[in-house]
Formats: structure tokens, C-alpha cells, sequence
């Protein structure tokens, strides 16, 4: 797994990706770089801990089988980042999933932690 995903753990203690909530932010967008066609996904979430709320972007890479179903406002989210780079497949390290309703899902080259914070969104 991308070790920037770590950065989670050093803001918030024994972090764990079943603490994500929700999600309030689906961004994709698509462009070419140097003649080659890219794509980023940003994704931000709602982390619940220790009884204080935080908001956090990650950006995924390269994502691709992309499925994204959502009936409100907000998503609900049972959030899982497995690391298949075992599996060798070309440009895919991470699956994303909603292990729970299995609402997302999707593969990626990495990810990364671009901002965490205390937020007062209510749940």
C-alpha cells in the first residue's frame, strides 16, 4: 500500500479504515499529460475516532472499473483499501471498496493523503 496513506495514523491514533463514515466529496477528473491520458480520483471523507470528527482527501491514481452508486446528499460508507499488488496486474496496487453494501469500487495505482483535519460536520 502507498505508504502516504500512513499519514492518517500519525494525526489520528490507531487509525483504521473502518472508521470512515461517510463520504461529502466524489471528484473525478480526466486529463492528458505529455500526450498521455491520466486520471484522478478525489474522494473526501468523514472519519469518526475517540468521539471527534474528522474530514479527509485522499486522491487515487489511475483509478479505473470505477462504480459509484448514491441516493442522498451524502454517502454512508463501509471503507476498505486492500493492497492486491501481489496480483501483478498492470498499474494496479490498491482496491477500494464498500465492504459492507459494496456501493464503491474500484482499482487504483496508489493513493495519498492530501489533507486531514478536526471538521464539525454532523452526522
Amino acid at each position: 500500500m502507498d505508504k502516504k496513506i500512513d499519514l492518517e495514523n500519525r494525526k489520528i491514533s490507531d487509525f483504521s479504515f473502518f472508521d470512515v463514515k461517510l463520504i461529502t466529496d466524489f471528484h473525478l477528473k480526466m486529463f492528458e499529460e505529455i500526450f498521455e491520458k491520466k486520471a484522478v480520483l478525489k474522494i473526501e471523507f468523514v472519519i469518526e475516532r475517540t468521539g471527534s470528527l474528522f474530514k479527509t482527501i485522499i486522491r487515487f491514481h489511475d483509478p479505473q472499473e470505477i462504480k459509484f452508486e448514491s441516493g442522498g446528499n451524502y454517502h454512508q460508507i463501509s471503507l476498505d483499501i486492500i493492497d492486491i499488488s501481489e496480483r501483478r496486474w498492470e498499474n494496479l496496487s490498491l482496491e477500494v471498496t464498500d465492504y459492507e453494501d459494496d456501493r464503491l469500487h474500484f482499482y487504483c495505482s496508489k493513493a495519498e493523503v492530501l489533507d486531514i483535519r478536526i471538521t464539525s460536520y454532523t452526522i
